[in-house]
């Protein structure tokens, strides 16, 4: 359909040879060289004298081949641009305003062509000013939303032509459709009792017609066909199809044409080559191309060849069998494949069996035969001479055959044995006439038999195997007799209740192997109906004849059960599909009639059948003429139809909707047949296997049933044809809590079958549902890593992700418990921080703003717990975070593992090595690169909570310090070398329990160790650990705390600390290292306080210190210890300064004193290796306080 001038639509259509022209009102057929115009526009329609008049332009639509004229909303009129012509239609959507049961449209008929109306009233022909018919307007049906038939015919009027529908029990919307049949074909000499289409074949564009009876007595091809002096001699007809006309293309009868011959009673074509059967031919030549003159040999039979050249045939070959006999009836059946032919000969009596067997004996009358041929350029030789494998009198061996390739099968429909299935038992023959077919295959130029095929449900007299088909690996065989009531597809085969109802029965082939694919009955299966009496295959399609069928329908896919046209015939089209055969057409003659045998022979090709009345009597001649005149009994017809396949699409459509997890949504599935015809035929089935976590939960739409909740399939049994479609399925569809997370669409796809279409490009549709995905939200109390008091604080870090791929508004809530208040001004957002705020009391925090794809904002506050929350309570901060109203719900808790935060009450307490303690000394450390100088320091967290440490390294020549946090978790142990921090130098070290602000805390579940390898000093030693604190966490101000040392709450040692020594010969190069307890960490320098007071004269000290041997002889000593921050000593023979040296103080192998008298210290006594191993090692002093003294370091939050 494409526009024209002045608001119009054109429709070419080159078939036809015609042009189209639609102007809103009716439409005009204009014909390429003829003067004639025809066309049609609709007056008024409704009940009879309640017509509603149309005027006006109709709005127009178009969809490629098809127009449709809206006039209201009651009526719909379409045209469809086929090849076999206009098909035009209209669609009544509800009833029309009135009462009464004719409805009628008036048509107007454009040009000067009159209407005759058929006698049936289902057509009518336009004849011109002579009475020579120029368009058929037939094939009229109506049927209503369920499909069911509805009464229809046509009559004239001096306004033109009006259409009758009885509308009685209709249910709206009703269709009314005058079907096109591609053509009605008749001989070009038609004569009474010509049997013309008692065979037929088709190839491609290409069809024959054998007419047994006719009687000319031309010879060759396109002889004289008027001169019937020849009765029953047989003629063959060839039509071509040129678009989509069909016309005659040669007449062809024998080379040597005689009354009775039945030239014609078999036919078969490939390609450009035709074979014609005469079984009653009489001359007694044997081979190819013999003496045709000598008529001894009555009904012995022959057949011949006939070629193509362009559009010239000529007789190409004269065949005869090999052993010629009186009544062999060679040529009964003919079929051929490319180069090679077979020919049946069902009265041959030879006893032979298999192939090439002995052909002279005729012991074994009508057992049957049939012989290969094959061509080589143009010359054709017999290859093989096939006999049964089970050869018996009267099984008739070669009633039918049938070639595909290299694959032959011959039917004996008389066989007898009651075998089933396929290669049974040969030998029981109990079962007469049931019937049996016979599979031989070709390697080479080499027969063999490969299968014997016999029926599932092999019965007496169901001549299994009357007719027969094959193509590839399919084979197709009828059996008219049987007798069972089944229908359709597979039913059951038991019940032989339908007498003569017949069958058919696929066969499918894998390697080398025969199996049995489906038992075909029609869907109207009734006594005597003769299902099967033809039969033929083309590729997936299967058409099988039933020439007893006593339906009064017409055309395509009437009503079947109407049984008043006795012996009118019908064929009936079935698909397959994956092994899966339907029913897809039922097919019955545009002029059924009483006796007409319509079915009888059938033949396809692609999507063309051709079917054979020969017992038709209308006495119209050539393609698609008056078919009413039925004075010319028996002269025979032949039909073809196009079936075109259904061709079905699927559109999906969610409406634009959004899914959001946890709700619910919906699609919207509209199914079309996209076909110019084409109706379905079957089921309509759609399949949709829905995405993860989407449950159906229901489904609307008129005709449809559903099931399944995951994987969906729904069906629908009403027929639709080409350019209509179903009414809408709605699936509705739950949408699981987690569907989906972080995608921006969901993909569905439903896809369309129905038998018959495979045009599978449009059977699927899909549609990206725009899905609001679960946001991600995860929520962190902030579990310091020291313990949760009442009045601690608790810092919270909430994380809100956007999973979609669009920038989206957020919000966030969290709703925190009585034992918690967020504390105002805490709040703080990564993205819009002006958007996070903390409600007045405490009790929520809250945030809102617009994330980007994938964008997450950080939202982070602090919140202090109640001053009477008891230790081992629960608290838990319920948090909801959405994107664009899709919710995560997250509650994050934490338990209250200690007691109020604050100061330990002081208690006078030991101290000695390995201690446990909240700060931790570390008196000396070598931090060197070389191997064997670096001491490794650990600090061990032995307590049942987290602790931060806030860990300084003190430089002990300069004083500098550098800092640095360690989370240590519940038994954690952390352990490093000082030249990690500190490169290149000698120190000492502070570890100090803090709180999550960095506050000092009473943790006491500090110990510290270190190694030391420097030299020949080597050894561990455990750090000094101080318990308590003598002063309030709280009192912390200007970024620093001050931890108050003052000698008596953290300790019981007096104010100065011994050093038990060996003597100089004992162990030469004895340490003493000593580091001060008091001092400023917080500046980037430490100020760090000499570890020695002032020189004193308080009776009993004499300078710094004494010494001492062990009978406490006492001497004193100056200054021993020089240093910086940190002092250190190597005791020799002149130290300490007395008289008589250690050597004098202390003899060999006894033990001495150092007591020293210090402001605030600790510190080691290094005792080297190569000495005595009394005292092997290294030890710590006493730890010493003299006065107030404390240390000062800053306070900020840990980063670890």
């Amino acid at each position: 359909m494409v526009p024209a001038a002045h608001n119009r639509w054109q429709a070419l259509n080159s078939a036809q040879r015609w042009t189209a022209e639609f102007d809103g009102e009716g439409f005009e057929v204009k014909p390429e060289g003829a003067s004639w115009r025809w066309g049609l526009e609709l007056k008024s329609y409704g009940f009879s004298g309640q017509e509603r008049l149309v005027q006006g332009k109709a709005a127009i639509t178009t969809n490629v081949e098809r127009l449709t004229y809206d006039w209201d909303d009651t009526l719909q009129e379409w045209y469809a641009n086929e090849n076999a012509g206009l098909e035009h239609g209209w669609t009544l959507r509800q009833r029309p305003v009135g009462s009464g049961t004719r409805l009628t449209l008036q048509l107007g008929v454009r040009g000067r062509l009159k209407p005759q109306i058929d006698a049936n009233g289902k057509g009518v022909c336009f004849v011109d000013a002579e009475g020579q018919a120029i368009i058929t307007y037939n094939g009229l049906k109506a049927y209503d939303a369920d499909g069911k038939d509805l009464a229809t015919q046509l009559e004239s009027t001096k306004e033109g032509v009006v259409v009758i529908v009885d509308e009685r029990a209709a249910r709206y919307p009703i269709t009314i459709d005058p079907i096109a049949q591609q053509a009605y074909i008749k001989a070009s000499n038609t004569n009474a009792g010509d049997a013309f289409g008692f065979s037929v074949a088709i190839s491609g564009d290409t069809a024959v017609v054998g007419a047994r009876y006719e009687a000319s007595n031309a010879t060759g091809i396109n002889g004289n066909q008027l001169d019937n002096s020849a009765p029953k001699a047989g003629a063959a007809y060839v039509f071509v199809r040129s678009g989509g006309s069909w016309i005659q293309q040669a007449y062809l009868k024998a080379s040597n044409a005689e009354a009775g011959d039945e030239f014609g009673y078999s036919v078969a074509i490939s390609g450009d080559t035709i074979i014609v059967g005469a079984p009653l031919e009489d001359s007694n030549a044997t081979g190819m191309n013999g003496n045709q003159s000598d008529n001894s040999t009555p009904d012995s039979g022959a057949a011949y060849v006939f070629t193509r050249n362009g559009s010239t045939w000529t007789q190409q070959a004269y065949i005869k069998s090999s052993n010629p006999d009186i009544a062999d009836l060679f040529g009964w059946s003919v079929a051929v494949s490319n180069d090679t032919a077979v020919v049946g000969a069902w009265l041959e009596a030879s006893n032979a069996t298999g192939v090439n067997g002995n052909q002279s004996d005729n012991s074994v009358p009508v057992a049957g035969a049939a012989y290969v041929f094959t061509r080589s350029g143009s010359t054709w030789n017999q290859q093989a001479y096939l006999k049964a494998s089970n050869t018996e009198a009267a099984d008739s061996f070669g009633w039918a055959v049938a070639i595909s390739g290299d694959t032959v099968v011959v039917s004996a429909p008389f066989e007898s044995s009651n075998a089933t299935g396929v290669n049974g038992n040969q030998g029981n023959n109990s079962a007469p006439s049931s019937g049996a077919a016979y599979v031989f295959t070709r390697i080479g130029s080499t027969w063999n038999q490969q299968a014997y095929l016999k029926a599932s449900n092999t019965d007496v007299s169901d001549l299994f195997g009357f007719s027969i088909a094959i193509a590839n690996d399919t084979i197709l065989i009828g059996a008219p007799l049987e007798s069972s009531d089944a229908t359709g597809i597979n039913g059951n085969q038991s019940d032989n209740s339908a007498s003569v109802s017949g069958a058919a029965y696929i066969f499918a082939r894998g390697g080398v192997v025969w199996t049995q694919q489906a038992y075909l009955k029609s869907f109207n299966t009734d006594i005597a109906d003769l299902f099967g009496w033809s039969v033929s295959l083309s590729n997936d399609k299967a058409v099988v004849g039933a020439q007893g069928e006593a339906s009064d329908a017409s055309g395509v896919n009437g009503n079947q059960y109407n049984d008043t046209a006795q012996n009118s015939g019908a064929a009936y089209v079935f698909v397959n599909n994956a092994s899966t055969w339907s029913q897809l057409a039922y097919l019955k003659a545009s002029n059924p009639d009483i006796g007409d045998s319509f079915g009888s022979a059938v033949a396809i090709a692609n999507d063309t059948v051709v079917v054979g009345a020969y017992v038709e009597a209308s006495n119209a001649t050539g393609i698609n003429s008056n078919q009413q005149d039925n004075s010319a009994g028996t002269a025979g017809a032949v039909y073809l139809f196009v079936i075109p396949p259904p061709d079905l699409s699927l559109i999906k459509s969610d409406g634009g909707a959004i899914f959001t997890p946890s709700g619910a949504g919906s699609y919207a599935i509209n199914v079309s047949n996209d076909a110019t015809a084409g109706p379905t035929f079957g089921p309509i089935t759609v399949t949709d296997n829905l995405p993860n976590n989407l449950t159906l939960t229901g489904y609307s739409g008129t005709g449809w049933n559903c099931t399944g909740t995951t994987s969906v399939t729904c069906t629908n049994n009403t027929r639709i044809d080409g350019g209509t479609s179903l009414p809408t399925l709605i699936l509705n569809v739950g949408i699981g809590a987690g569907t989906p997370t972080g995608v921006d669409s969901i993909a569905n796809t439903a896809t369309v079958a129905t038998p018959g279409d495979f045009n599978f490009g449009n059977n699927s549709g899909s549609d990206a549902t725009s899905v609001l995905g679960q946001p991600k939200l995860a929520v962190a109390l902030a579990d310091p890593l020291v313990c949760n008091g009442a009045g601690g604080l608790v810092s919270v870090t909430a994380n809100l992700t956007n999973p979609n791929q669009t920038a989206l508004p957020a919000n966030f809530t969290a709703l925190l418990p009585p034992q918690l208040t967020a504390l105002a001004g805490t709040c703080n957002a990564s993205t819009n921080p002006g958007g996070c705020a903390v409600a007045a009391n405490g009790s929520s925090v809250m945030w809102n703003g617009t994330l980007n794809a994938g964008q997450t904002v950080t939202i982070s506050y602090q919140a202090q717990i109640a001053a009477n929350v008891a230790p081992g309570t629960q608290i838990c901060v319920n948090s909801v975070g959405t994107v664009a109203g899709v919710g995560a719900n997250v509650q994050a808790c934490l338990s209250v593992n200690c007691a109020a935060t604050g100061l330990v009450p002081a208690a006078n307490v030991g101290t000695s090595d390995q201690k446990l303690g909240s700060l931790l000394v570390f008196p000396y450390y070598v931090s060197k690169f070389a191997e064997r100088k670096d001491t490794r320091l650990t600090i061990s967290n032995v307590a049942a909570q987290s602790t931060y440490v806030h860990l300084f390294l003190v430089d002990g020549i300069s004083c500098s310090q550098a800092d640095f946090f360690v989370c240590l978790t519940p038994r954690a142990i952390f352990s490093f070398k000082a030249s990690d921090y500190d490169p290149e130098n000698t120190g000492f070290a502070y570890a100090v329990a803090v709180d999550s602000q960095g506050r000092p805390i009473a943790s006491n579940g500090l110990i510290g160790n270190a190694f030391v390898d420097e030299g020949d000093y080597q050894g561990n030693y455990g750090a000094e650990a101080f318990w308590r604190y003598d002063t309030a966490l709280t009192n912390v101000s200007g970024g620093f705390a001050v931890l108050g040392l003052n000698g008596t709450q953290y300790d019981a040692a007096p104010i100065q600390f011994a050093v038990e020594i060996q003597s100089p010969a004992d162990a030469v190069g004895q340490r003493i290292v000593v580091a001060p307890l008091s001092g400023d960490l917080t500046a980037g320098s430490a100020n760090l306080s000499n570890v020695f007071p002032a020189q004193t004269t308080a009776a009993g000290q004499i300078g710094p210190g004494l010494a001492s041997n062990e009978q406490e002889k006492t001497v004193s000593f100056s200054s021993l210890l020089s240093g910086g921050c940190l002092k250190s000593a190597t005791l020799t023979t002149n130290f300490p300064r007395v008289p008589n040296g250690l050597a004098n103080l202390i003899p060999t192998g006894k033990m001495g004193l150092l007591t020293f008298r210090v402001g605030a210290g600790v510190g080691l006594l290094m005792t080297p290796r190569t000495g005595s191993n009394r005292w092997n090692g290294i030890r710590t002093l006493h730890k010493t306080a003299a006065g107030n003294v404390a240390i000062a370091i800053p306070v900020f939050a840990p980063v670890c």
